[in-house]
């Protein structure tokens, strides 16, 4: 879903920075809502009585890279244990990222957050890479957890595939629901609607 960006020195095209820094950096610049709260097709068949958590946007240095959609079930959205629940993360890119950045990115962000050992992490690098596409401005992909299971991917509402790995999903979503995200602003814009829900104290 995400890339790390790191600017360098020299000059360089909106594709070379932002392959090295979506997730790493920017993912601090959350915001209000951004659509409206209508559940995506393939969200809604997945999740009977999805409703939106929250939503937000995410911008590197006045560039918006994508809007992001949270939703859950009518079981509440627990924020210890994302695998535990179906749950869903849509993004809909506002630039274009090649698939390998979005996999590497993920990748490095699991890694710093402190899931899987190497194998599995390379493992599920592996799989994000046979996964996840090239996208395009306008383009939407989104993770829909399988509790017990794994994580189901969609680009524009076209299955995409399967990780099946329960310890895949809850170390995937963190990336922007664990506290220790690099992106905290996003994740309260996220999860503003799951506040009242029983069990949900905001760490």
């Amino acid at each position: 879903m995400p890339a790390l960006l790191k600017p360098t020195a020299r000059a360089a095209t909106p594709s070379r920075w932002l392959s090295r820094t979506v997730l790493a950096l920017a993912l601090a610049a959350g915001s209000e809502a951004v659509r409206a709260d209508a559940v995506p097709s393939r969200v809604a068949g997945l999740i009977p009585q999805a409703q939106l958590a929250g939503e937000g946007e995410l911008r590197w240095l006045g560039l918006k890279v994508y809007t992001a959609q949270l939703f859950y079930g009518p079981a509440g959205l627990k924020l210890d244990r994302f695998s535990d629940q179906p749950i869903a993360l849509e993004l809909r890119y506002q630039t274009s990222l090649k698939s390998e950045t979005i996999a590497e990115s993920s990748a490095q962000e699991i890694e710093r957050l402190g899931f899987g050992d190497a194998t599995r992490r390379a493992r599920w690098l592996a799989e994000m890479r046979q996964v996840f596409p090239n996208v395009q401005r306008g383009d939407r992909l989104t993770g829909v957890v399988e509790p017990g299971r794994g994580t189901r991917f969609f680009f524009n509402d076209k299955p995409l595939g399967l990780i099946e790995d329960a310890e895949f999903s809850q170390a995937f979503f963190a990336i922007w629901l664990d506290p220790r995200t690099r992106a905290p602003s996003l994740r309260e814009s996220l999860i503003r609607r799951s506040a009242s829900l029983p069990g949900n104290a905001r760490p």
